[in-house]
């Protein structure tokens, strides 16, 4: 399996159509992957992890910033202190990795289903 893997500080890391696997660690800046097709490993602080289309596990950790991920399609394990989070559209079917440590206010969970069936807010 391919694997990307980056690790800097003070700068923006953007990884786009990676075949396999996708980590990222960075002290100071963003982070967005897209179109990975394995999983993905992001750790920030100070600034936003971004996630669209992710087809493998996906493990993210920010530190005074915030998430935005969609398309998560094995689940996704999040820990965000100090900035919001918004994951949208997770869709799971049998087992899936799933679970969120969120210490800030003004977040969205929406459009996700498991199993075909709707989850609600409440229910998460």
């Amino acid at each position: 399996m391919l694997k990307a893997t980056s690790e800097t500080s003070f700068a923006a890391v953007e990884l786009a159509r990676v075949g396999g696997e996708a980590r990222v660690k960075v002290e100071h800046g963003r982070v967005s992957l897209e179109d990975v097709t394995g999983g993905a490993t992001a750790q920030t602080s100070f600034d936003d992890i971004e996630l669209d289309r992710v087809g493998g596990a996906v493990e993210l950790a920010v530190h005074h910033g915030g998430i935005q991920g969609r398309g998560l399609a094995l689940g996704a394990r999040v820990r965000a202190s100090g900035g919001d989070v918004m994951l949208e559209g997770l869709s799971f079917t049998g087992q899936a990795n799933f679970g969120l440590l969120i210490e800030s206010d003004g977040n969205l969970v929406q459009n996700c289903e498991v199993d075909g069936s709707n989850v609600e807010v409440s229910q998460i």
